[in-house]
């Protein structure tokens, strides 16, 4: 049980995501990120301390025989778009390299989400290696798991890769598991995005082959640390 007397501490994790080899092997690539809980003096007997989550700091480091390359996300402006700045000071945000398409060129991100209790999302990011560019997934313009406009206001909380079917197209499952009234359909479909064209139609997987590539070549690493209180 946590003791109200801890609720102060402040707990810091140095988390650096698993290492994935391209297809190739002249690159790899992984996530250096920075999660923070702040301390808090309010407490519960329900619910513990009160939790105050933060992600300060998330960097994508590109690997290859030449150059290591490191990647702020929070403020390169190639990147301004890549994750909702307001996001990553009231959440966990957890990336996750899971595949290169074909060529190396693209590369797949789960993006978990953790606001606290019982709340969290897990999305689909993709990024163009070669332009150092997210295509991003955002709002209006949906590339992929657009919102049914059926249930209004319901945003998808759940985007998964299934895999690469060319160097230029995936397929994803998506899921929104709220406000469906019981209709599976609306609660869960799977698309084929054309990354050239950027555009994207329902497909069943059954009627097509999909593979993620690349190798991780090295597993998570975790660093955990108390923070004095100032």
């Amino acid at each position: 049980m946590i003791n109200s007397s801890n609720c102060s501490q402040t707990e810091e994790i140095s988390y650096r995501s698993r290492k994935l080899a391209s297809p190739d092997g002249n690159k790899s690539v992984y996530f250096n990120t920075i999660f923070r809980r702040l301390g808090s003096d309010e407490y519960s007997l329900r619910f513990g301390c009160a939790r105050i989550f933060q992600t300060p700091s998330i960097n994508l480091v590109i690997e290859s025989a030449r150059q290591e390359k490191t990647i702020d996300i929070d403020i390169n402006t190639k990147f301004a778009a890549f994750l909702d700045r307001e996001l990553t000071s009231y959440a966990l945000v957890n990336l996750i390299p899971i595949s290169f398409s074909p060529d190396g060129r693209f590369l797949a991100v789960r993006a978990n989400y953790d606001f606290g209790e019982t709340e969290h999302a897990t999305s689909l990011l993709i990024i163009d290696l070669s332009t150092e560019r997210l295509l991003k997934n955002h709002s209006d313009s949906d590339l992929y798991c657009r919102r049914s406009e059926e249930i209004p206001g319901q945003d998808v909380s759940y985007q998964t890769l299934i895999g690469f079917t060319s160097p230029t197209e995936f397929i994803v499952n998506c899921h929104q598991p709220y406000g469906c009234r019981g209709n599976l359909r609306m609660c869960k479909w799977s698309e084929l995005v054309n990354l050239t064209n950027q555009t994207s139609q329902g497909i069943s997987i059954d009627s097509v082959d999909v593979k993620m590539y690349g190798k991780v070549i090295s597993p998570e690493e975790i660093k955990h640390q108390i923070v004095p209180r100032r």
